[in-house]
């Protein structure tokens, strides 16, 4: 049977979880906050898709691999 030799070794078990017990959870650094580059605005979607891939006005661009640039019609409210 299995549990036999599971209640057996529940005190050992037991005493090296609590010997190994949780650490406090690691704290990422923060980075420094670049200054934002402001540009003017454009209402043109091709300008503007091409201009999000190659922006590296913020930090998010360094961990990024590629921009999300959904699809849609041409005459809906860009944020």
């Amino acid at each position: 049977s299995i549990i036999k030799p599971l209640i057996e070794d529940a005190e050992r078990m037991t005493g090296a979880m609590i010997a190994n017990a949780a650490t406090d959870p690691h704290k990422p650094q923060r980075r420094p906050e670049a200054p934002m580059i402001r540009r003017p605005a454009t209402n043109d979607l091709d300008a503007l898709r091409e201009e999000a891939a190659h922006c590296r006005a913020c930090p998010l661009y360094k961990d990024a691999t590629q921009t999300v640039f959904g699809e849609g019609p041409d005459n809906a409210t860009i944020m």
